[in-house]
């Protein structure tokens, strides 16, 4: 049998994972491998960007592998990629650490660009972005920090971001933690809506 050499940074494969995937597609003698097909078993798994297989006499394997790198969760059971592509794995749960979208599978790509760019408008802002909802309607929600979130509606969703910014700045950053939600959908204005008071104890004199 060949020796099988995987080289790659892994955070979400291990190399005897690949080389069980190698090993499955070795049906013949060394010299008749089919090294296509092994590259395509190897980039059908959800993890694996790119994969490349080298031959290496007299009976060696080297095989190079980039794995995927998330940028953010789709729902629970999917990632954007990098390339802003959606890929689906049975399980995210170990990307927590990342922002979360929802909304239709066809605006993926939509949603990781606005991503994008949100993040840059938000860079200077003290709020980070923690995920993005596109709902039935195509109308948009960005969820921040401090459980901050603002309602976009279903168009101009940079615009209005750009503008809530403009009027946080100048009007509410001193009443940050107070701030629940934003509502962008209006011709003029926005409307604000504010936490609940904390409950403050009564304290009873004693006697």
């Amino acid at each position: 049998m060949s020796s099988i050499s995987v080289k790659g940074e892994f955070s979400h494969l291990t190399k005897d994972y690949l080389q069980q995937v190698v090993v499955k597609q070795m049906n013949g003698d060394f010299v008749d491998l089919d090294l296509r097909s092994m590259r395509a078993a190897l980039e059908a798994e959800p993890w694996v960007q790119t994969a490349n297989v080298r031959r290496i006499w007299p009976d060696r394997l080297e095989i190079s592998i980039q794995e995927q790198k998330p940028i953010a969760r789709w729902g629970r059971q999917g990632f954007i990629n990098a390339q802003g592509r959606l890929i689906d794995v049975e399980n995210n749960s170990t990307l927590a650490g990342l922002p979360v979208f929802y909304g239709p599978r066809s605006k993926s790509n939509e949603i990781a660009q606005t991503y994008l760019a949100t993040a840059e408008i938000l860079s200077t802002s003290g709020f980070g972005l923690m995920g993005i909802q596109v709902d039935e309607t195509l109308s948009w929600r960005i969820y921040l920090t401090d459980n901050v979130e603002i309602i976009i509606g279903q168009y101009d969703v940079l615009e209005k971001l750009n503008n809530f910014l403009l009027v946080y700045q100048n009007n509410l950053e001193e009443k940050k933690d107070q701030l629940a939600r934003v509502d962008m959908r209006y011709d003029h204005g926005m409307a604000v809506s504010w936490k609940p008071k904390p409950d403050v104890p009564q304290l009873q004199a004693s006697r």
